[in-house]
């Protein structure tokens, strides 16, 4: 497996825009909090939501990063709760075509019980009071929710993955569908569910992604990679990988994903790290078996001599791999591998730091051919982690 060295030498690609935000960064006026969804519209405009103390807010710029006046209060909705005095943190933000916002996550309450939970704001950063908040039902051996994620389909409909570790029975995941409507859709699945079980164990899922016509979910299960595909009825689809599941495993230590993503192409890479101290990338082809294209069918690695992770991915509009997270040392981290998984000598040797010391990056997309986009969190005057979104050119 090739190992990408630490290289963080100063160029163009991969530094701030000075064009984007100011001097390249957005900083909501919070003192505390981390920007871990983000999304784009065609034209580019930016939407994001900060996780804070009992909340999140919604903000929406224009594509250079300035705030839109015409969304919400002067660009945000303020803060906004799934369920009224608990925790919300939301896990994925999706754009409908509508131009309505739809969050998912977890409300969490002050004892401890967790929801799967989602709502949605109109075009104008108003709260659609038709859509509502909605707390997601879950069948009667399933508690809670300690992993979200979710997609949508072509129609509007909406997939959502959740896992429960704590549930009576041991782990549960399960794959639900909701109508665009935020009502179960009873008939995926069983009555609206999947219930995601491999052959050998219980796969904890990080995300959801529609490839085609099929769903594609991934996760971890034991120390391996886990991959699943199904049709849109919810049904197992056994010609991807091995009777409807991939796995992937090195002798190296527990392999970890953060994220799934389905490519252009269709094949299916992911981020995360291998025994919490390397960032890996890997990429599987359409139908769930490791690319041999890609590192010669293994992870492509990113050692900086610090505790590593890739948190999240994104495929750039030339087909380049970026991936953002952070080291226990420096501060956010931006790598880039080329469609066969070698760093990216363009992108300042293939790897960039940004920001201050003990800064985290959430989430990463390609606002364009030469600027992207990476949400997360730096130290701010107070010493205290705030929100942060840079601009970065591509």
């Amino acid at each position: 497996m090739k190992t990408q060295t630490a290289n963080l030498a100063p160029r163009n690609a991969g530094q701030l825009d000075q064009s984007f935000g100011d001097a390249g960064q957005i900083r909501p006026n919070l003192q505390y909090g981390l920007v871990k969804v983000i999304a784009l519209s065609d034209e580019g405009a930016l939407t994001y939501a900060t996780e804070q103390e009992k909340g999140f807010t919604l903000y929406r710029t224009h594509p250079n990063g300035a705030p839109d006046l015409r969304f919400g209060q002067e660009g945000n909705t303020g803060k906004w709760q799934f369920v009224d005095n608990e925790d919300a943190l939301p896990s994925r933000l999706l754009l409908q075509k509508d131009d309505k916002t739809l969050i998912i996550g977890i409300s969490m309450s002050a004892t401890g019980i967790s929801s799967a939970a989602l709502t949605r704001f109109n075009a104008n950063g108003s709260p659609d009071l038709v859509f509502g908040r909605v707390i997601i039902p879950l069948p009667h051996d399933v508690g809670g929710a300690t992993e979200t994620d979710g997609c949508l389909q072509a129609d509007g409909k909406i997939l959502i993955v959740l896992t429960d570790m704590f549930a009576v029975s041991g782990r549960v995941s399960l794959l639900i569908r909701l109508q665009s409507n935020g009502e179960l859709d009873t008939s995926f699945g069983h009555e609206g569910y999947v219930k995601v079980e491999s052959p050998d164990n219980r796969i904890g899922l990080r995300s959801v992604v529609i490839q085609g016509e099929k769903i594609v979910i991934g996760g971890n299960e034991s120390n391996r990679l886990a991959l699943a595909r199904y049709d849109l009825q919810g049904n197992l689809d056994t010609q991807f990988g091995i009777n409807g599941f991939a796995f992937f495993a090195v002798a190296d230590g527990p392999i970890r994903m953060s994220q799934l993503i389905a490519q252009t192409d269709q094949k299916l890479a992911c981020a995360g790290a291998i025994n919490e101290a390397v960032g890996m990338v890997m990429r599987f082809t359409a139908d769930g078996h490791p690319d041999e294209q890609w590192n010669g069918g293994f992870p492509a690695l990113t050692d900086t001599g610090y505790p590593t992770r890739w948190m999240s991915l994104i495929q750039q509009p030339d087909e380049k791999i970026v991936a953002a997270g952070f080291n226990s040392a420096e501060a956010t981290l931006i790598a880039r591998f080329s469609f066969d998984g070698t760093p990216d000598s363009s992108f300042s040797g293939g790897l960039v730091s940004v920001g201050s010391a003990g800064g985290v990056a959430y989430a990463v997309t390609a606002q364009s051919a030469a600027r992207l986009i990476v949400g997360g969190n730096a130290q701010n005057g107070e010493g205290r982690a705030g929100p942060i979104v840079y601009g970065l050119y591509s």
